[in-house]
């Protein structure tokens, strides 16, 4: 059984803007009120390849998820 709840796009887009903000991966984590590894796997998985202007796109992160979970 889960005990855990998926990221919204509100919080993905809140991700993006504390990055930008230069937060660390625990003061995103305290602002969001989750794990500092939900924070850590979300952005590794859902890292752009090097060379793109933004290292982490929320909408894209997104759209991968829902594309997993339509899979199930």
């Amino acid at each position: 059984m889960c005990h855990y709840t998926h990221l919204t796009p509100f919080e993905r887009e809140k991700i993006l803007f504390f990055l930008a903000e230069g937060k660390s991966i625990t003061e995103i984590a305290h602002l969001l009120n989750r794990s500092k590894s939900t924070i850590s796997r979300e952005l590794r998985r859902n890292a752009a390849p090097a060379g793109q202007p933004m290292s982490y796109c929320p909408l894209t992160a997104h759209a991968l998820y829902k594309r997993v979970c339509q899979e199930f």
